[in-house]
């Protein structure tokens, strides 16, 4: 039988993507660094952040959202300072050095996956080892010890494939538009505009790592449009770089 020792020494953890997750935040531009926040808050569980420093600095980040205050690293580590949660985060080197590793696209939503998926690999072990436990104890009822396997598997089960229980048709419909209205506020705060009223309404924008291929038949004005574009977000204080196969410079600026 596993000991409490060995369990925890052989539990799963996802250390690098737990920095990366808190990263996106920190380093993301002052606009969106607060719309990042919300939403991976949104999806945080208990046991997401497996290092007891990680939990710490995201509970002081997700207050100072909710008090509206700079998703920065010198507000973190002040934070953390007034709370008397500097040292037990890893210290002001740590926390400010969370950024240095993230990589130049913050993909968030898939290093929240890897975290989740290590997290719900823990709590298939300890309900392994509860089980192993009443399994030798003549103690406890087999049937109990069983339900209780069940009923732990379960909710992990659930938890990893997204299960939400039985709903009506017309509330699986409210929380779809409730999601799809929020996505577009979302994207809505931080998106570059095409500069056209109509497209700006129906997309949203454009939004950091969105691709969008423009496609129509030769000579009916493709090029025009994205220089149009182009030049509109460059208006908005945005740096645009524009490459074309087909026109030269002259032809580009006239």
């Amino acid at each position: 039988m596993t000991g409490g020792t060995d369990l925890l020494a052989a539990m799963p953890t996802a250390d690098e993507h737990e920095r990366y997750l808190l990263g996106c935040a920190l380093n993301a531009p002052i606009a969106e660094g607060p719309v990042i926040l919300r939403r991976i808050s949104e999806r945080v569980r208990d046991d997401t952040f497996f290092r007891a420093g990680h939990r710490l600095i995201w509970n002081a980040l997700v207050e100072a959202l909710e008090a509206g205050e700079p998703i920065a690293t010198e507000a973190l580590i002040h934070r953390l300072s007034n709370r008397g949660e500097l040292d037990a985060a890893g210290g002001a080197a740590y926390a400010s050095g969370i950024i240095e590793p993230l990589p130049m696209s913050c993909r968030w939503e898939y290093y929240l996956g890897v975290v989740h998926e290590a997290a719900d690999r823990r709590a298939l072990l300890v309900a392994g080892a509860k089980l192993q436990t009443g399994a030798v104890d003549e103690g406890e009822a087999v049937v109990a010890t069983i339900e209780e396997a069940n009923v732990a598997i379960k909710r992990v089960a659930d938890r990893a494939t997204g299960g939400i229980g039985s709903v009506t048709a017309h509330e699986a419909a409210r929380r779809f538009t409730d999601h799809i209205a929020g996505v577009y506020a979302e994207r809505a705060e931080t998106a570059a505009r095409y500069g056209l009223v109509g497209l700006d309404e129906k997309t949203g924008g454009m939004n950091r790592g969105d691709l969008i291929l423009l496609g129509a038949r030769p000579s009916v004005g493709k090029s025009a449009f994205a220089l149009n574009v182009a030049r509109k977000v460059a208006a908005s204080g945005r740096t645009v770089a524009f490459f074309s196969l087909e026109m030269n410079l002259n032809s580009l600026v006239s």
